[in-house]
């Protein structure tokens, strides 16, 4: 006779899905927080008035560019750090 597995937690959740590992986890956590954002146009000085994200100060000489600290990827990094942390 076969028992049926059980699945405890959301740990146990999270490995039934397919996220074993944690850096898995975070990467997901990433692209989800950072779709979210994205969507809600969040931080609003992040992005122009026709809706497209300003660049990177570091990386482009437009005067517009904004930096790492304005920037609307820093929220979704550390999202996904913490959650590869401390998963």
């Amino acid at each position: 006779m076969q028992s049926q597995m059980v699945i405890e937690g959301w740990r146990g959740v999270a490995t039934e899905m397919g996220l074993w590992h944690p850096i898995q986890r975070g990467v997901t956590a990433t692209v989800i927080s950072g779709a979210i954002l994205y969507g809600m146009k969040y931080p609003k000085h992040s992005f122009r008035e026709n809706g497209s994200v300003k660049p990177f100060s570091s990386l482009t000489t437009d005067p517009s560019a904004i930096t790492w600290q304005q920037h609307f990827i820093l929220i979704p990094l550390v999202v996904g750090g913490v959650t590869a942390l401390c998963t």
